[in-house]
């Protein structure tokens, strides 16, 4: 209030002080009524502050008003917590972060170390890592040198994993690695991590840095290689819709920054439609079809070779994949 009260010629510049705030974040919108909770994971921590601004847009008719804000919060798990990943078995690589083929399944290293300097604070008992797709876990190791601890349980979803070990709650600096698979879609890969704690406190953010000093990426970034967005196409050869078979058709669709047009459709040999399985919008991922044998009016096609093809419309370039299926009865 005082600096707004100044004259113009006795305010001073008003720098961004970006030693001990972060940027802001991206707008979160919120619909006019109801309830709403939105996490804050996304933040950095721990910190004392954080500022927040609120922005209403309505019509001369409508008013908006906030009948109530609360903010959960809990004290951190520790005084800061860093993080490194890389391919299993390259801990050093040549161009100093991670790099692997766009669409193959990778083995990762995800090492941790976490720092604790103040009295009073309650450590960490899991790890929560975000992923591309479905990830799948391979082991965990603590200490120095590294040795496999048998977690209590681990917890896969889509897009995550979660690592929890109560047994052995780490309350001090030392190096803790999870090993894990998963499949980057896009050529750069951040797989943002957080300390878990399971009595109860908020998740505390993982930042970059050096967490394991045999381990020289410092990032938890992992880059791809420039490829065709769709790939690994595969048709099942031969359906016999009389036993009651259906023709599997799976893609993969890599590198997109943004949905692209697909299309999933069946031909005869003339090129004339018989039926499309799919058409839509669709983002990076592995997706499956089905063709039963049956032509767009529900009628059985007769035996024959019959082609499956997969378009994707960039807006840039239309990609095309054919495969085959000999239906028989």
């Amino acid at each position: 209030e005082e600096y707004r009260n100044l004259e113009d010629w006795e305010k001073g510049p008003v720098r961004t002080d970006a030693a001990n705030w972060s940027p802001w974040s991206n707008l979160l919108k919120a619909e006019a009524a109801g309830t709403l909770e939105l996490p804050l994971d996304f933040l950095p921590g721990p910190r004392r502050y954080f500022q927040f601004r609120l922005q209403f847009e309505g019509t001369s008719q409508g008013a908006m008003q906030v009948d109530q804000l609360s903010v959960l919060y809990s004290l951190p798990l520790a005084d800061g917590a860093f993080g490194e990943v890389a391919l299993l078995g390259q801990p050093t690589p040549r161009a100093g972060v991670a790099t692997t083929r766009t669409g193959r399944e990778t083995t990762f290293t995800y090492d941790v170390r976490a720092e604790f300097h103040s009295e009073g604070l309650r450590g960490y008992d899991g790890i929560r890592i975000e992923t591309p797709g479905r990830p799948s876990f391979v082991e965990l190791l603590m200490g120095s040198p590294l040795s496999e601890v048998e977690p209590d349980s681990v917890r896969i979803g889509e897009g995550s994993l979660e690592v929890y070990f109560p047994s052995h709650r780490v309350r001090n600096d030392l190096t803790l690695r999870v090993v894990f698979k998963a499949t980057p879609l896009v050529y750069s890969t951040l797989f943002r991590g957080w300390l878990l704690d399971t009595g109860g406190s908020l998740p505390q953010p993982i930042f970059p840095g050096d967490a394991n000093r045999e381990v020289s990426t410092n990032t938890l970034w992992v880059f791809g290689s420039l490829e065709e967005p769709l790939r690994d196409v595969r048709a099942s050869p031969v359906l016999t819709p009389g036993m009651g078979d259906v023709a599997e058709v799976s893609y993969e669709i890599v590198q997109l920054m943004e949905e692209a047009s697909v299309e999933v459709v069946v031909y005869d040999l003339s090129g004339r439609l018989l039926r499309r399985l799919f058409s839509g919008e669709r983002g990076p991922g592995r997706y499956e079809e089905s063709w039963d044998g049956r032509d767009g009016r529900g009628r059985p096609v007769p035996p024959g070779v019959y082609v499956l093809e997969v378009s994707m419309d960039t807006h840039t370039k239309v990609f095309r994949k054919l495969r085959t299926v000999t239906v028989v009865y």
